[in-house]
């Protein structure tokens, strides 16, 4: 199991603090979550062989030039890291199971690149539990300054483009042009909006036609009272218990080939780490989802 940390966090439209996620979700799995995984009673930090690799800073570089000031990566820079790396992580064993620990939701954009080297991206569904569609052709519709076409409103887009199949799961809150686009190519979309009734886990499953699928999971799916410190919440979403479910028919019943998970955004207290209780709960919720993909992973590989 590889553990990959990508901090960035430039496009995000509303609230900032992504480029901490990867931290607060490795400090979490490091000291706070028992390592007796519950629902498969097993204990994947003793039995499995699990690295964390930091692509490091991100956001920044620093210029080669006097006076050497630090300097904006764009997204398109770090979609090719992501992917980069990525490409590195499958030459050294194939068979490793990568977790992606955003970070905003554009960093997904890398992963989704690499996968195309290994698989006919036609052939694999990304499931995405999110609030947003994330089908905007770039974000210029609401930034003076637009990031363009790999800002992390743009990351389901970008995966059509691919030539993936989607699946959205806790849908809430969209633009008037992405609903268009939803309704033109006839994407299954699970909307969680008032008078739609919860799909059952059948229904979910049954939904994707595909044997591989990637998860990608934006933390603003969840509901905020699970998971509250995110850069865009949206009130309504899955309930934890729901969301355990859902991953625990996913795991059991399709091939997952890999995972994301993003949006995670606490706010660091002068560098002594976390100390808000919604920063906690949330960071601890992402690790605990996180440690439960593991285990997921790992019982589902020995059938």
């Amino acid at each position: 199991i590889v553990l990959l940390g990508a901090n960035y966090d430039h496009t995000s439209s509303f609230g900032k603090g992504a480029c901490n996620g990867p931290w607060a979700v490795t400090q979490c799995l490091d000291k706070q979550i028992e390592f007796f995984e519950p629902i498969t009673q097993t204990s994947p930090a003793e039995s499995a062989n699990v690295v964390y690799r930091n692509l490091g800073e991100l956001n920044y570089y620093i210029s080669q030039k006097p006076p050497y000031l630090p300097l904006m990566v764009k997204p398109e820079v770090m979609v090719k890291t992501v992917k980069d790396n990525y490409l590195y992580i499958f030459s050294e064993n194939e068979r490793a199971f990568t977790i992606l620990l955003g970070g905003e939701h554009s960093v997904s954009i890398g992963a989704f690149k690499a996968f195309t080297q290994q698989y006919d991206p036609t052939q694999i569904t990304v499931v995405a539990i999110d609030a947003h569609l994330d089908l905007r052709q770039d974000d210029s519709d609401y930034h003076d300054m637009p990031w363009g076409p790999f800002s992390h409103c743009c990351v389901m887009r970008r995966a059509i483009e691919i030539g993936y199949r989607t699946l959205h799961i806790g849908t809430r809150a969209f633009s008037k042009e992405e609903y268009a686009f939803a309704e033109e190519h006839k994407l299954p979309i699970f909307y969680w909006l008032p008078k739609h009734a919860l799909p059952s886990m059948a229904t979910l499953i049954k939904t994707i036609s595909t044997e591989y699928v990637y998860l990608t999971i934006d933390i603003d799916g969840i509901d905020p009272m699970h998971m509250p410190a995110t850069g865009t919440p949206v009130p309504g979403g899955l309930g934890w218990n729901y969301t355990l479910e859902f991953l625990s028919e996913l795991f059991s019943l399709k091939t997952v080939i890999g995972a994301d998970i993003v949006e995670v955004a606490p706010k660091m207290n002068e560098g002594r780490g976390l100390s808000a209780p919604a920063d906690c709960l949330t960071a601890w919720g992402a690790a605990q989802l996180c440690y439960t993909i593991i285990a997921f992973c790992l019982v589902n590989k020995r059938k």
